[in-house]
């Protein structure tokens, strides 16, 4: 793009960002984008220059939603759904998060999106990770690994493997997150991927912590802090450094643990508010530790409203109704895609046995130039083709039948009986005409062999 192109269009954007309004320049470049990460990015950058915090952007993008459902394409909508879900995520709204990455979720699988499909599921696994619901977010990190990992897409699978291998760390099961999370570090290692090793180096290191091997998850949590801060990304930074917190806590340098969870906090408030609670929490747990009665009751306090304000009962039962009717929904899709392939098989049987019925008369009409010539096994073979026939039609027509006689034995008898009275005189005419067909084959034959006969005799 031509360097003062793009000026203008960043100028354009800054204008209609601080109107709180999603400008028909950018609304252009967005459908321009091909990609689920291009049309990401491009939401992104205009979040960036949109005033107020972080609930208000969200609150700013929602309200932009009508105009792209009146455009009717349904992925640039889940796009934008999509990315709501996330910004609402870091934010600590679970509940209004899940909502739209799920109905990003349908359209991406309605589409056969694959990227799309990936990234809602890793923001649902996210969402029940930070709200503590980890058995749930474990069932949607794997079904996202068990796509990602077959995908062309190493980052997104390296993301899974992030997210499965923490959420084991959560459920005390560091050993099976320990080989998930060094895959991932390979992964990122290999992609130069700066913001995924600052939080694939994290986990690292909270695996460790895990395994209670704190001084060998410090130098990982360093790390790990030092790739986010090349970022400028404060989220990141800030979840790294409650986790440094938290080792030097484990360790009972509370001094240390103090000062970064401090920073952590500084960096957190008041956009992301599952770091802002787990710095409280570290802060007050330290205090307690040292024995500062008053630091302790103001970090407590704080702690308890922050955590009232991410998992209050409201918000809980919202996150549990949602992600019941998506349980139903998604059972819903596998008992479709199992009907389906059911049918697809049904039909492939059908056709096979079509197939057969048909090369059974064309063998049958090539056998019997040189090898059927006797009429009783001529009428025994129509005997046989015609009961396969019927069979066949009853078959073909058994739901059809069921579905318009109510399942009434005698309407599905007289059915039956109607089909069989078309068959039988239908099979008799071919029968007759077979037999005659053959009867007068044969005595060409006989003739023939009769000259033959003669000829030889003659000649000799």
């Amino acid at each position: 793009m031509n360097k003062k192109l793009f000026v203008f269009l960043l100028a354009a954007i800054a204008i209609a960002a601080n109107s709180q309004d999603f400008p028909d320049s950018l609304m252009r470049k967005y459908k321009l984008q091909k990609t689920t990460a291009e049309k990401q990015e491009v939401l992104y950058q205009y979040t960036r220059l949109l005033s107020g915090t972080l609930e208000q952007k969200i609150g700013t993008l929602i309200k932009q939603l009508p105009r792209f459902e009146n455009n009717r394409d349904e992925t640039d909508l889940a796009n934008m759904q999509l990315f709501i879900a996330n910004r609402a995520s870091f934010l600590g709204e679970y509940p209004t998060s899940l909502k739209y990455a799920i109905a990003a979720l349908k359209t991406f699988e309605q589409e056969k999106d694959t990227t799309g499909i990936l990234v809602a599921l890793n923001i649902i696994g996210a969402n029940f990770f930070e709200s503590n619901n980890h058995e749930e977010s474990l069932t949607y990190q794997k079904k996202g690994l068990s796509i990602a990992k077959n995908y062309n897409d190493k980052s997104l699978y390296s993301s899974f493997l992030n997210g499965t291998a923490a959420t084991f760390n959560r459920l005390n099961f560091p050993d099976s997150a320990l080989p998930l999370i060094q895959e991932s570090v390979r992964i990122d290692y290999a992609l130069k991927d700066t913001a995924a090793l600052a939080a694939s180096i994290n986990t690292l290191g909270e695996t460790y912590m895990a395994k209670k091997e704190y001084d060998i998850a410090l130098p990982f949590l360093k790390q790990s802090i030092q790739y986010a801060s090349t970022t400028g990304q404060k989220y990141y930074l800030a979840y790294n450094l409650t986790s440094l917190s938290q080792s030097f806590f484990e360790k009972d340098q509370f001094d240390s643990t103090l000062f970064y969870g401090r920073q952590a906090l500084s960096l957190s408030y008041p956009n992301y508010k599952s770091i802002v609670l787990r710095s409280y929490e570290l802060l007050y747990k330290s205090f307690e530790k040292l024995g500062r009665q008053d630091s302790i009751n103001k970090y407590f306090r704080l702690a308890m409203s922050a955590k009232d304000s991410i998992s209050s009962l409201e918000k809980t039962r919202s996150m549990h109704s949602i992600n019941f009717q998506e349980q139903v929904r998604q059972q819903e899709n596998e008992a479709a895609v199992r009907k389906l392939e059911e049918s697809r098989l049904q039909n492939i049987q059908y056709a096979l046995i079509g197939l057969g019925i048909v090369s059974f008369f064309i063998l049958f009409l090539l056998l019997s130039r040189n090898v059927i010539t006797n009429p009783t096994v001529i009428k025994y073979l129509g005997v046989v083709a015609l009961l396969i026939v019927f069979e066949f039609f009853n078959l073909l027509l058994h739901p059809f039948l069921e579905k318009i006689t109510h399942h009434s034995p005698i309407l599905m008898l007289l059915a039956l009986v109607c089909i069989a009275a078309v068959l039988v005189p239908i099979h008799h005419m071919l029968e007759k005409w077979t037999t005659q067909k053959l009867v007068e084959k044969n005595k060409q034959i006989r003739l023939a062999a009769a000259r033959k006969t003669i000829q030889k005799l003659e000649g000799e």
